[in-house]
């Protein structure tokens, strides 16, 4: 995958996540924030989508897991796995929300989002093992996008993550992010 390009699309949806809407709006691809983070904008993504937004996990229903977006005339705002599976993705999904690389509820695990995107197309997504900062998600991931342009995605992602480690030492904020897909 490559760099972010005009063809990207960056959400932004959540106004209690304001590092999320900075983030959005330094990646270089056009920045839906707030209430113009509506679903159908996911769409316009063709090379990468950046989801900077709060996820709700479905243990019992687990395509009924979504990302949380803003509603638009003629969506919910929840883009559900089983919608993921449904559409197309571009070539490389970030989800810098808490939580979307695997789901633990009551002791039971489940793979979701990344699996849901690669099905959809995707080659590779970035997404997060656990509950992560703001602040720390923002700087992580706008690194993560500059790196991208000149290396791939898994070096890329971990450049990111030991230049945060310089500035946040704690594993919770650099060491939650993967590459699941294609690292190269």
């Amino acid at each position: 995958p490559s760099a972010v390009t005009d063809r990207a699309a960056t959400l932004s949806p959540s106004d209690d996540l304001p590092f999320a809407h900075l983030q959005a709006q330094t990646l270089g691809a056009p920045a839906y924030i707030g209430q113009s983070a509506e679903e159908s904008r996911v769409v316009e993504a063709k090379d990468s989508l950046d989801l900077a937004a709060h996820t709700q996990i479905d243990i019992d229903d687990p395509l009924n897991s979504a990302v949380s977006l803003q509603r638009g005339v003629s969506n919910d705002g929840r883009l559900t796995l089983r919608e993921v599976f449904k559409g197309s993705a571009p070539a490389l999904v970030t989800l810098s929300g808490c939580d979307t690389l695997l789901a633990d509820h009551q002791g039971r695990m489940g793979l979701l989002f990344p699996q849901a995107f690669l099905a959809a197309g995707a080659q590779s997504v970035v997404a997060t093992l656990a509950r992560v900062s703001d602040l720390a998600a923002a700087v992580l991931v706008k690194r993560f996008y500059r790196l991208l342009r000149n290396h791939p995605t898994g070096q890329a992602l971990r450049l990111a993550a030991l230049h945060n480690r310089t500035y946040f030492p704690h594993p919770a904020h650099w060491a939650l992010f993967s590459v699941v897909g294609d690292f190269r």
